[in-house]
């Protein structure tokens, strides 16, 4: 933890963190983040995945929880997607792919399940389905104050 936030604080000296050394249980997930409207899960630990995951949806039906599963080796890459295997969970990652089966992770193809796993979140955050794709799902479309001729000349 605190080796995040000193990697953040280069990043931005003016950040203000608010960091707990505190190893996540059943026992003390719901009072650390029942403030949490979305949840990332990002363990190591597939045990520890799957303690969270099932105690947040049993507190939490109603939030969201964005997680990932599959992402180890050096698979194709192409392979990560965004699923929505019940209610508001959604997995991103191959599902298959383990470290003990791979031997190792690839840092690019955790970075792709990473970036899957922000971008449902910002998906949630703007009203849309994180795996279902709308004709039209681009706020921006119905935002008045955008008409998208600013990038017109780049076309």
């Amino acid at each position: 933890v605190e080796a995040a936030a000193e990697n953040l604080y280069r990043i931005n000296p003016r950040l203000n963190l608010e960091i707990h050394p505190t190893r996540i249980t059943p026992a003390n997930c719901t009072h650390i983040y029942h403030a949490a409207d979305i949840l990332v899960e990002a363990f190591d630990m597939p045990e520890a995945k799957a303690e969270l995951v099932q105690t947040w949806l049993q507190h939490y039906p109603e939030r969201a929880l964005v997680g990932g599963s599959g992402m180890a080796g050096f698979g194709s890459a192409n392979t990560i997607v965004t699923a929505n295997p019940f209610a508001r969970l959604y997995i991103c990652g191959d599902g298959d792919s383990d470290v003990t089966r791979s031997g190792s992770l690839c840092a690019a193809r955790v970075a792709v399940a990473a970036n899957h796993q922000a971008h449902a979140v910002i998906r949630l955050l703007l009203g849309l389905d994180p795996v279902k794709d709308a004709q039209n799902n681009n706020p921006l479309d119905s935002n008045p104050l955008y008409t998208g001729e600013e990038y017109a000349h780049n076309s």
